[in-house]
């Protein structure tokens, strides 16, 4: 619809400007919401994996034995495993997040095509 001459080139530099502003914020509320998911995830399995690791350790009355101790190596090997993980995600999100971020060819007046 912008992409036709029968709006001046301003006016129509302007609807774009507007369309792709819309586009990022959105983007961005996506984004932020997805990150301050994946914080709270993060938090409820650390509180998870504490206390599996406490209840573990009950059960043997403080007497850690050698398998509860290989054990509780693994939980903790594991949840740095995917907490390195998930920052990887994020960072390949945030990048992907700026890299597709719409933007308008002056020229044209229009919103590249891959923002949207």
């Amino acid at each position: 619809m912008l992409s036709r001459s029968i709006l001046n080139n301003d006016l129509r530099a302007s609807m774009t400007s507007r369309c792709s502003k819309t586009i990022t914020q959105y983007k961005f509320d996506v984004m932020a919401m997805t990150v301050a998911i994946s914080q709270d995830t993060t938090r409820g399995h650390t509180q998870l994996a504490d206390d599996t690791k406490n209840k573990l350790r009950l059960l043997d009355d403080d007497k850690i034995r050698s398998s509860t101790e290989l054990l509780i190596n693994a939980m903790e090997t594991r949840a740095e495993n995917i907490k390195k993980r998930a920052q990887e995600l994020l960072q390949h999100k945030l990048m992907s997040f700026f890299e597709l971020a719409p933007a308008v060819d002056n020229n044209k007046g229009n919103v590249s095509a891959r923002a949207i």
